[in-house]
């Protein structure tokens, strides 16, 4: 059935924004039945970190409109960014994920996006946007690029963002489309380190760069390739991709020091100490958030231009990306060739 009427999005608003704004303008008391009208599931909702059947939201409307899956996920999800990173075989699977309801849900279909502690657990919001959006829109808005995990400076204003107390994932079957009008926000709760907020934004701009780029699909083959040849040409790996493991572990921890943070990034220790470099190195499919990768990125002085727009591919040193990280085989290869 063809709906009467879904708004019109606005710039950088995420998914979960839009399907509030019908909610509200639907004047529906229950958000189980926007779920069902919308996507035929009243027993889930989308979020920030779970939008499903987006085929039976387009199929719904009028036949002039511009809105298609694909133009909704591209402009309006947080996947542009986090499909970079990943796999082409994941993008897909992921874009499934998001088009239909499939059933089991995979397991990584939407760990990748899901939150489960600090302030990521909420939506973020910029106080100079939210100013910003009611002189143009007459309303604020969720933006999708506030959602980035870890990175609370917006990109535009270079302010800390605001917490809200709507969850980005729904936790015990709390059901709920709340517009920032209707939130509550409190301040920024970290560190208020000058250099740190300079940093974050940087990368929090090369984050945005990344969602607004649709032009050439990019993924994590050509993105190691760029890695490794960077490392190369700094010094950290030789003799066919050995990397010199702890020169560079020490030189990114004094860079992040220099921009005014210990543990950047946030999820350093887990798995294991230097777990989240390796996985990077790797291109594995598990451990790793963008902020990873967009902090080795600045560390290695490589813009997200350099990388999409670069026509150049790079050979993996080793296989399918398995750098050597052994230094007693570095050792030996250094003897062997002496």
């Amino acid at each position: 059935m063809e709906l009467d009427f879904f708004p019109s999005p606005y710039p950088d608003e995420h998914l979960y924004g839009i399907v509030g704004r019908y909610h509200q303008r639907a004047g529906n008391t229950s958000s189980k039945k926007t779920s069902l009208e919308l996507f035929d599931a009243g027993g889930m909702c989308v979020s920030v970190s779970n939008i499903y059947n987006l085929d039976s939201l387009c199929n719904k409307l009028s036949q002039d409109s511009l809105l298609t899956a694909d133009y909704l996920i591209k402009k309006h999800t947080l996947l542009p960014l986090y499909s970079t990173f990943m796999s082409a075989e994941d993008v897909a699977d992921r874009i499934k994920g998001i088009c239909k309801i499939v059933k089991p849900i995979p397991r990584t279909t939407w760990d990748f996006l899901r939150q489960k502690t600090g302030n990521n657990r909420f939506l973020m919001h910029c106080p100079e946007c939210i100013a910003e959006d009611k002189t143009i829109y007459g309303e604020s808005y969720w933006h999708r690029s506030h959602q980035i995990h870890g990175l609370d400076v917006c990109n535009k204003h270079g302010e800390w963002l605001l917490q809200s107390n709507v969850l980005t994932a729904f936790e015990e079957r709390q059901f709920d489309y709340t517009l920032p009008e209707n939130a509550v926000f409190s301040p920024h709760f970290g560190a208020r380190d000058v250099r740190l907020k300079k940093h974050i934004q940087s990368l929090a701009k090369s984050a945005n760069w990344l969602l607004t780029y649709t032009e050439k699909p990019i993924h994590i083959s050509k993105v190691l390739g760029k890695y490794y040849k960077r490392l190369s040409e700094l010094g950290y790996s030789k003799n066919f991709g050995f990397v010199k493991e702890q020169m560079l572990l020490n030189d990114i921890e004094k860079f992040c020091i220099s921009k005014g943070s210990k543990m950047i990034p946030p999820d350093i220790n887990m798995y294991g100490e230097n777990q989240w470099l390796l996985s990077i190195l790797k291109g594995t499919r598990y451990f790793n958030s963008p902020i990873n990768h967009l902090l080795f990125m600045h560390f290695l002085e490589i813009s997200c231009g350099e990388v999409v727009l670069d026509p150049e591919e790079y050979a993996y040193p080793i296989g399918r990306g398995w750098p050597c990280f052994n230094p007693l085989v570095d050792a030996a290869v250094n003897w062997k060739n002496a």
